[in-house]
Parts: structure tokens; sequence; C-alpha cells
């Protein structure tokens, strides 16, 4: 805000010394042409009204000089003012720039990140579902053994049972025929 109100001031004085500078010139120049037609005629009030000009002229420029003089210094320091704020600008664009292109950096380096997490994201899918497929493999190959090795020991449940049931058989059958020969060997010993 303080900067817009600097080139506000600077404008509006460059105004006025240019108006008084443009007064002063055509006070000059109409004093110039005015003089001339008043010398012309031999007439002495016109001469002295032409000199009065003259001298009011001279007067004008003279004040106008002073206020020339007055505000040359506030036009300098409004115009090292202006040069300063326009160097601060110049060097704010350079800022400005150096921030886009580390923005653009940035933004190239996200894209880069984004892309880098999306492939590490596909990779670690591709491993997982490969993982499930092995452990499913493995898992319905460890069912089928257990399937066999179940099989296998009902298989052999039920042999072991028919052997130990007709050894059993066997058992009694020689018990038997025992206890038969050895009644008969008391009948032939009486």
């Amino acid at each position: 805000m303080h900067h817009r109100t600097a080139f506000i001031w600077a404008g509006m004085l460059t105004a006025a010394i240019t108006a008084a500078v443009v007064l002063a010139t055509g006070i000059d120049n109409t004093v110039h042409v005015e003089a001339a037609p008043a010398a012309a005629p031999a007439a002495g009030s016109e001469t002295h009204a032409a000199a009065s000009q003259l001298v009011s002229a001279a007067q004008a420029r003279q004040r106008i000089a002073a206020v020339d003089t007055r505000l040359q210094p506030q036009v300098d320091a409004l115009q090292q003012q202006v040069d300063q704020l326009a160097a601060a600008a110049e060097q704010k664009q350079g800022s400005v720039a150096a921030l886009q292109a580390s923005l653009a950096a940035a933004e190239a380096a996200m894209t880069a990140d984004d892309q880098a997490y999306a492939q590490a994201a596909a990779d670690l899918q591709a491993q997982d579902a490969q993982a499930r497929s092995t452990l499913d493999q493995a898992t319905a190959e460890l069912q089928a053994a257990y399937a066999q090795l179940a099989a296998r020991q009902t298989q052999a449940g039920s042999d072991n049972g028919t052997a130990d049931g007709s050894h059993e058989e066997h058992k009694d059958h020689e018990e038997h025929e025992d206890h038969e020969d050895h009644e008969d060997h008391e009948e032939h010993d009486d």
C-alpha cells in the first residue's frame, strides 16, 4: 500500500512540474508573440505594457524556478523510491521465477513418487497373489496327503482288526482243541 501511494505522489508531482514547465514555456511564447506587435507601435503606453508583461513573465519564470528548485529534492527522492521499487519488483519477479521452478521440480518429483508407489503397489499385489496361489496349492497338497494317510490308517486298522480277530479265533480254536485233547487224555488215563 505504501508503494502504491508513493507511485501516486510521484505521478502527481510529475504532472505538477510538467504543468509548471508548460505554463512557463507558454507564458514565454505568449510574451514574445505579444511583445513583437507591441514593439511595432511607437506609443509609450504600449511599450510600458509590454515591459510590464516581460517583467511579469520574468517573475513567473523565477517563481517556477523557485518551485522547481524547492520541489527538485522531493522529485529526486520520489524518483529514487520509484527506482528502488522497480529494483525490488525485478528481484521479486526473480524470486517468483525461482519459486515456480522449485514448484515445477517438486510437482515432477511428486509425480515420479506417485508412479513409483503405484508400481510398488502393483508388484506387491502380484507377489501377494502368487503367494496366495502357492499357499492354496500347498494347502491342497497337504489336505490330499492327510486324506491319503487317513485312508491308509483306516485300511490298516481294518486289516489289523481282521488279522486280530482271526488270530483270536485261531487262539480260541487252539485252546478248545487243547482242552479237548486234555479231556481225551484224562479219559484214556481212566
